[in-house]
């Protein structure tokens, strides 16, 4: 981009430093200034009209120059009812307007001052990388790193969903001064949850998770297949269901900000009878939160976002009818508690990451825990390995650690379930 022409520059979106400092590459002979409200207000906590004055003077005498304001919305904020400071600004620029080069940038541009925001020439819009985009970053970062070439990119770029390019060369600039001896795929993965520990948790909570696949779940093959018709067929061929004239269900629409930047994605509601209960009462913020919720899904109108809505209760009859009404969270699934054959199914599942012994009955296990569910059962294999581990060190005591089989077995079941209380 030419910014010798326009001379005006207001950049949104992800990505805004890196895309401001590669940009600035070609303007090395410039003199660099960099705005905030922050650093102002320290310098002239009662006159910062004074010190923005001072900023365009001093690019002035420094020029050519380059003169960026950071974070705008907040500097230029449209509900700011002093109106001199965005005067201010606009005397300035017309003041230099043909010898100071000003880059604005924002997290928010329908917050900016619209005198302001209409002072800038050019707009850019930045998105979020794409997977390829990820892929060519990683490259570049990384083209003298040898191993690069024995990792599955694709797949660590599906891992960097939502990162900003900034995001992108910091996880790469951890790779290369990782000096630990981890395989090159879990240097990748703790560096990416650094970047998330490190930038992503102030805004949303958001974490790296090991894939989940259908396998992984024991029993609930009618409820898989439900969730599997509703909603992933959809996304796996749209084309088919946009012909048929088959709507996807309404979860799939428009999202807020940070779900369609990092599409495909979900939104997970959780104990949506907490915000949406018939008994609302007058709590005027739980009725602002409700009012603003149902807004958002009634926005879920376009169909080109790869985004899901999912919502769980534990009381559907809770629910105000005006969230599971026809075009909102319309799509109801109950989940039962899994009859004998698929709590044995969930305990095979578990069991495959444990030590488990050949006399453990799985069957003879699940007839014992009628009314069980998933996490209940997760929770008894918890219980059962601490059995096991106690058992196992008394016996190593006993006999000096000879002939000791390190596994759970069945009477370790049979004991955890004595001491669990269903």
């Amino acid at each position: 981009m030419n910014l010798l022409s326009k001379r005006t520059l207001l950049v949104s979106g992800t990505g805004k430093t890196y895309y401001v400092n590669n940009l600035l590459n070609n303007y090395k002979n410039y003199e660099i200034i960099t705005v905030n409200l922050a650093d102002m207000l320290l310098r002239y906590p009662l006159q910062i009209q004074t010190c923005l004055n001072n900023y365009f003077e001093y690019a002035y005498k420094c020029k050519p120059s380059i003169l960026i304001f950071d974070n705008c919305e907040e500097m230029f904020n449209k509900n700011n009812t002093n109106c001199q400071f965005v005067y201010s600004f606009l005397e300035n620029t017309k003041k230099y307007e043909s010898e100071i080069i000003i880059i604005g940038k924002t997290n928010s541009i329908d917050d900016i001052h619209p005198i302001v925001k209409n002072y800038f020439e050019e707009f850019i819009d930045l998105k979020t990388p794409t997977i390829d985009t990820t892929i060519s970053i990683f490259k570049k970062c990384l083209n003298e790193y040898e191993k690069i070439n024995s990792i599955d990119l694709i797949k660590i770029a599906n891992l960097c969903k939502g990162f900003s390019h900034s995001d992108i060369t910091a996880v790469c600039k951890f790779i290369i001064q990782n000096n630990s001896n981890d395989n090159l795929e879990t240097k990748f993965i703790n560096a990416i949850n650094k970047i998330i520990n490190n930038n992503i948790q102030n805004s949303y909570n958001s974490s790296v998770n090991e894939s989940i696949k259908w396998e992984d779940i024991g029993g609930l093959d009618n409820i898989k297949e439900d969730i599997e018709e509703s909603i992933i067929w959809y996304f796996n061929n749209p084309e088919a269901f946009n012909r048929l004239g088959i709507q996807a269900t309404k979860g799939n629409k428009s999202c807020f900000n940070i779900a369609k930047s990092t599409q495909p994605s979900i939104i997970f509601l959780d104990e949506l009878e907490s915000l949406f209960s018939k008994r609302k009462g007058d709590n005027s913020i739980v009725q602002k939160l409700s009012s603003q919720l149902i807004l958002q899904l009634d926005e879920l109108n376009s169909g080109q976002y790869k985004v899901i809505i999912l919502g769980a209760t534990n009381n559907v009859k809770a629910l105000d009818p005006s969230i599971t009404r026809s075009g909102r969270l319309d799509h109801l699934i109950h989940v039962p508690l899994p009859d004998c054959s698929q709590r044995e199914s969930i305990l095979r599942v578990i069991g495959k990451h444990m030590p488990i012994n050949d006399d453990v009955d799985y069957k003879q296990i699940a007839e014992k825990i009628n009314g069980y569910s998933g996490a209940d059962i997760k929770e008894l294999f918890r219980k059962t390995g601490l059995i096991a581990l106690k058992r196992i060190y008394n016996l190593k005591i006993e006999n000096n650690g000879i002939n000791i089989t390190k596994k759970i077995n069945q009477d370790d079941f049979i004991n955890a379930l004595k001491n669990t209380r269903k």
